[in-house]
């Protein structure tokens, strides 16, 4: 039995309550109907849903936030037995599309730190590494989905058409916080299972959902102008969720139990059940398709898409007709969002420089634990890199864009509210993309990814087609130096 608390607002509670539920599929599988059960804390309720004899999901409203969504759990040491689970949702998530929510709030370790610590390995402990920010990076996603929406002129933020994107946004972290209630660990491999054809039909994905668990960071499922409109988020679960909760529950008789669950487990080669999780992507951090708010089988046309939609995004804001008493403050937060997406598609090149894909296989599986990334695709991540990152022409924004590009007084209280400083009035563009492209210099000019290629080179059949430090540098110099040959 899980309880919403009473005070969440009845307007909210309905996508929560399907976030839920939706487990129940996966419970069906395995014989247990209506397995789980929801129900609301009467006004008049006698129990605070903070006892650990009930599980619950809590709407917290604070002044400072510190966390998007939480899902704790108790469990019984001896046994690995969850006693109890309390979900937390903060309020404030609600409100993302009219705040500058990244400049102020207490920032998601940055994703070129975490890699650079891994590379050099000095990643820190893997219990930081297996904790949540899924909520966090969802909040920041959908803010860019909802903006992009906007500046396209396919959404009025005013009208109630906004809400089918919240109850959207409210069920998937549901979905992934009761998740980990049940015992799951994240599965930052499972966004590579379907093709972007697959992504982009509206029938597969409402049926299938647009990743392979809803334990990955999944983003939003945004096609570019032109092409077909999947499903926007993970509606559903995917198939690896099934076959954990079969793992974890199936009843087994006893004397069967330890061929039975090798008889399951047995089936972790095969494509539609792709796992890896906290360590890959915080500790290791070389594989190119273990990442988070990624999505589709190949994540450097994904990186390449991102890039085309923060480009999209600018130049409609650039242009954006607005209202009469509207406020400037729009366009500062799709600059900002769109940065920090830039900065996601740029993580996600500079992964396949000296990358290898690593699986958690035993032997038998018929596939090997590492392998080099291919070279001619490492290159391909790094011509990405040189045009649309480090380029003298990556960011260009004309003067009447910059002399708008302002903040509100909202965005101040915020900030104030929150004990952080207020974002500048004036923003340095160039030192913000500035900071952009050092981070991909220091990941790609660093001694750890110097040594991933040379040992790279000695795990290929032929090392004459490997990548080599002095392609990597010249291609870098040539970037970086371009305005000079003028």
């Amino acid at each position: 039995m899980h309880w919403l608390a009473r005070n969440i607002p009845v307007r909210y509670r309905e996508p929560i309550r399907e976030g839920i539920l939706e487990w129940n599929k996966a419970f069906e599988k395995i014989g247990f109907k209506n397995a789980i059960h929801v129900e609301v804390q009467p006004d008049d309720a006698d129990f605070d849903t903070s006892d650990i004899r009930h599980a619950s999901v809590r709407w917290q409203t604070v002044a400072k936030t510190s966390y998007g969504a939480i899902g704790p759990t108790v469990v019984d040491p001896r046994t690995g037995e969850i006693l109890d689970a309390d979900i937390g949702i903060d309020a404030n998530n609600v409100r993302v599309v009219r705040n500058l929510r990244q400049e102020y709030l207490p920032a998601r370790k940055d994703a070129f730190a975490a890699f650079a610590e891994a590379a050099s390995g000095n990643a820190q402990a893997l219990s930081d590494g297996q904790s949540c920010a899924y909520d966090d990076a969802a909040t920041e996603e959908t803010a860019f989905g909802l903006s992009l929406l906007e500046a396209r002129g396919d959404l009025d933020p005013d009208s109630p058409k906004v809400d089918k994107f919240v109850d959207m946004y409210l069920k998937s972290v549901t979905m992934h916080e009761v998740g980990h209630t049940l015992g799951l660990r994240h599965n930052f491999r499972a966004s590579t299972i379907y093709s972007e054809a697959e992504l982009s039909d509206p029938q597969c994905t409402a049926a299938h959902g647009i990743s392979g668990s809803v334990m990955e960071y999944n983003p939003w499922n945004l096609a570019v102008t032109g092409e077909r409109q999947g499903e926007y988020a993970m509606s559903t679960l995917g198939p690896y969720d099934y076959w954990a909760i079969q793992y974890a529950y199936e009843e087994i008789p006893a004397n069967k139990e330890a061929a039975e669950l090798d008889t399951i487990a047995a089936r972790s080669s095969e494509p539609w059940l792709a796992y890896s999780t906290d360590e890959d992507v915080a500790y290791f951090a070389v594989d190119p398709a273990v990442n988070q708010m990624d999505l589709g089988s190949d994540p450097l046309a994904y990186a390449k898409k991102r890039l085309a939609l923060v480009h999209e995004l600018w130049q409609r804001t650039e242009h954006l007709q607005l209202a009469p008493g509207e406020s400037y403050s729009v366009l500062r937060r799709n600059f900002t969002r769109g940065l920090n997406e830039a900065g996601q598609g740029a993580l996600y090149a500079s992964k396949y420089i000296g990358g290898l894909t690593t699986l958690r296989d035993h032997v038998g599986s018929g596939r090997q634990p590492l392998t080099p990334v291919d070279a001619n695709k490492q290159r391909a991540a790094l011509d990405l890199l040189t045009t649309e990152v480090l380029s003298a022409d990556s960011f260009n924004f004309s003067p009447a864009f910059l002399r708008k590009m302002t903040i509100s007084t909202f965005d101040i209280e915020d900030a104030a509210e929150l004990g952080r400083p207020a974002p500048p009035l004036d923003l340095s563009i160039d030192q913000q993309v500035l900071g952009l492209q050092r981070n991909v210099l220091d990941t790609l000019m660093s001694a750890p990814i110097a040594q991933r290629l040379l040992n790279n080179a000695a795990k290929v059949d032929d090392p004459r087609t490997a990548l080599k430090l002095s392609e990597l540098y010249t291609t870098l110099h040539n970037a970086v130096w371009s305005e000079l040959r003028s």
